[in-house]
């Protein structure tokens, strides 16, 4: 029942399909490959060559007919390793210079012609290649056992070297069946060319007048992308609106730093301190002229010789004196005098028994000896006369005359001619250090700091109160010069902040910090919330190589497209690469598989599906779509996809959403299930009237027909 009401709506379907242009299923080939401006292609399954010729002239192409050595090389190239598959060189009179395989073969190949019937203009056939060869069996009793007799059909290795092929009886591969490459003259709407489309990327820095600090100006369609430039100190900026920041500080309390000192200040003294004592000068000492002491001996009396003299000896500045005289012997001793102090001989000293008999001397040291005559028996005669005369040494010192002065004994280098009051001075702080001659006063300060905590424009913290040295003078009570807590909020640090927006740094421009209401980004900014085209598409996979239906197919199947709607920072708007006017009148740039969706568009073989942010722009504290696409499912043709919009409701079979569209066809379950009669074709058939071709729609229903036929037999097992 299923199989009979499935093969009824393909019938249905059947006239339908024959009047429209056949459009290729993308689905039956592999990918497609450009080469010297032709496009290439393989089957994803294998193939009479008959079937591929005429699958490859329905799809708007031919088998791909190899022109030079580097085209061979490049159809090898898209050949299965230890595969041949089918090219467009055959031939066509179906020739019958058989070779047996018990006789000797012809190797002529001028029977073969390309599928456009021209001669070969170049070849590459293996060894023993064409053999037309006819096989044992393939003739019994004189009847053909397969059809045509002979091989006919040209097929190239994995290796670029050609062979001609055909039906034999006992073969595995009958009728024989291989991949095959076609070609196409122009592009084929299967065909998704390489792209080196780079809108996404962002070299440098950008900022864009689209993109305010946390949201889009709705106000321009675009707006103008800058390159941001960096100041002296390496921050990026918007060159565009800048405007001077504001001001501002950031506070802290800080840290304090203890010194301990010691404070030395003079004492109270206004002379010379010398081991704690003040000598301050008070006035002059008087001079003092000092005899002192000489070694001599001197007669009495000129003539008088050793009979009568007087000795001087001195013990420091003692002097001894001695007199001796002649009686009752020559050179007596008679008297000795000690004098401690010469001095007093500025008084006369007596050196004889007779108190008038003197030595007296002046001030200059100049002495006279004054003798007294007398008999030996101890009786004077006359009066002390001067008798002679001699000197002594002289010095001179100063003296005050106040006992509480003194004078050079003062200290070493103090002026002997003055005379010197000292004392222990007093000190206005602290205590005397008699070691130093210095007051001294122990006490505490303290720094006030703060932490080197740079922000983002290199400022550091700075104290207000720096705290410091008092030079002792109005301590505090414990001894210290300020508190070891620092005042409050102590540290300030300038700071800068944009206007537009307080999270971005402000930069340093024309001597001002100043900043832009633009943010700066780079291409790592960008992030991608775009999805997987095609992620939900399924091709085929019903059919092996054979062509036998071995796994779930899908009929008027569709496949995911998508196209760029808008672009902040490229310049797309008004729709962008999705106005299919704009892309042909090349006023947007746009992808090349944009440019496919503008044609398919154009052709009316999409379904709109919805429109979503593929991309956006992280700015740290937020993050701004930039770029939105807009999804379609297209088909093969205009009336799958109108099968597929008015179909899927009967289903409650949805397009998924935007950002994952479904763009399956139906499952021959689902497909049967359909009610054509609900179907409005009038858009259809609207359009045939116009482009109504007999014969050709006469070539796709024999095509089509066979091919459901073949799928119908595939599906039953029949």
């Amino acid at each position: 029942m299923f199989f009979n009401k499935l093969k009824y709506n393909l019938m249905i379907l059947l006239l339908l399909i024959s009047t429209q242009s056949y459009a290729l299923i993308c689905s039956d080939y592999g990918d497609f490959k450009e080469y010297g401006g032709h496009y290439y292609s393989t089957t994803v399954k294998k193939l009479t060559f008959k079937d591929a010729k005429l699958l490859a002239e329905n799809s708007g192409g031919y088998l791909a007919i190899p022109n030079s050595s580097s085209e061979n090389a490049f159809i090898a190239g898209l050949i299965k390793d230890g595969e041949y598959s089918w090219i467009g060189i055959h031939d066509p009179s179906l020739t019958a210079n058989y070779c047996y395989s018990t006789s000797n073969c012809s190797r002529d190949d001028s029977r073969f012609k390309t599928v456009k019937n021209t001669a070969l203009s170049y070849k590459n056939w293996a060894e023993y290649q064409p053999d037309n060869l006819v096989m044992e069996y393939d003739v019994m009793d004189g009847k053909e056992q397969v059809t045509p007799l002979g091989e006919h059909w040209v097929a190239m290795a994995y290796s670029g070297k050609w062979a001609d092929f055909g039906n034999h009886k006992t073969s595995y591969n009958n009728p024989i069946k291989y991949y095959a490459v076609f070609e196409f003259d122009t592009m084929p709407d299967c065909y998704t060319p390489p792209t080196n489309f780079q809108e996404d990327q962002i070299a440098g820095t950008k900022c864009s007048t689209k993109i305010y600090n946390k949201d889009i100006n709705q106000a321009v369609d675009t707006g103008q992308l800058y390159d941001c430039q960096q100041d002296q100190y390496g921050t990026d900026y918007c060159p565009s609106q800048m405007a001077p920041c504001a001001q501002e500080w950031d506070y802290t309390d800080g840290t304090s730093q203890q010194v301990d000192t010691t404070l030395n200040t003079n004492p109270n003294c206004n002379g010379t301190m010398v081991n704690g004592v003040c000598y301050e000068q008070v006035g002059n000492a008087t001079k003092v002229t000092n005899l002192s002491c000489r070694n001599i001996s001197v007669p009495c009396m000129p003539g008088a010789g050793s009979c009568c003299h007087i000795d001087f000896s001195c013990n420091n500045n003692q002097a001894t004196v001695k007199y001796y005289d002649c009686c009752p012997s020559q050179g007596s001793l008679k008297r000795t005098v000690t004098v401690s102090d010469p001095n007093n001989f500025l008084n006369g000293v007596t050196y004889q028994q007779y108190g008038s008999a003197k030595i007296v001397c002046n001030k200059s040291g100049a002495c006279s000896v004054y003798f007294q005559s007398y008999y030996c028996n101890g009786g004077l005669i006359g009066s002390p006369y001067l008798t002679n005369s001699f000197s002594l040494n002289t010095s001179t010192e100063y003296k005050c005359n106040d006992n509480q002065f003194v004078g050079s004994q003062a200290y070493q280098g103090a002026d002997p001619t003055k005379c010197y009051n000292g004392y222990e001075p007093s000190c206005n702080k602290g205590s005397l250090n008699t070691s130093t001659n210095k007051c001294e006063l122990d006490y505490t300060y303290y720094n006030y700091l703060c932490n080197n905590d740079k922000n983002e424009y290199g400022l550091n913290y700075v104290p207000q109160n720096t705290g410091g040295d008092c030079n002792g003078v109005n301590l505090l009570p414990d001894g210290s010069c300020n508190s070891s807590t620092p005042p409050t909020n102590n540290c300030k640090r300038e700071k800068y902040t944009c206007k537009e927006a307080p999270d971005r740094k402000c930069a340093y421009v024309n001597n001002e910090y100043q900043c832009s209401p633009y943010p700066c980004f780079g291409g790592d900014d960008i992030e991608t919330t775009d999805t997987q085209v095609g992620l939900n598409d399924a091709d085929n996979n019903g059919w092996d190589n054979s062509g036998n239906c071995l796994g779930q197919i899908y009929i008027f199947n569709g496949q995911d497209n998508r196209c760029r709607s808008k672009d902040i920072l490229f310049g797309l708007v008004g729709g962008g690469c999705c106005d299919k006017d704009k892309v042909f009148l090349g006023l947007v740039a746009c992808k090349e598989e944009e440019k496919k969706l503008a044609k398919l568009n154009d052709q009316e073989r999409c379904h709109y599906v919805g429109e979503y942010c593929s991309k956006k722009l992280n700015l740290g504290f937020t993050k701004i779509c930039v770029q939105w696409k807009k999804s379609h499912c297209c088909f093969n043709s205009k009336l799958a996809r109108i099968i597929n919009e008015q179909g899927r409701p009967q289903l409650a079979k949805g397009w998924g959403s935007a950002e994952s569209p479904e763009c399956k066809g139906f499952t021959p379950e689902e497909f049967q299930k359909l009610d054509f009669s609900k179907i409005d074709m009038s858009e259809f058939f609207g359009e045939i009237q116009q482009n109504f071709n007999v014969n050709f729609m006469q070539n796709q229903q024999n095509f089509i027909q066979n091919r459901i036929t073949n799928n119908m037999n595939n599906i039953s097992g029949n």
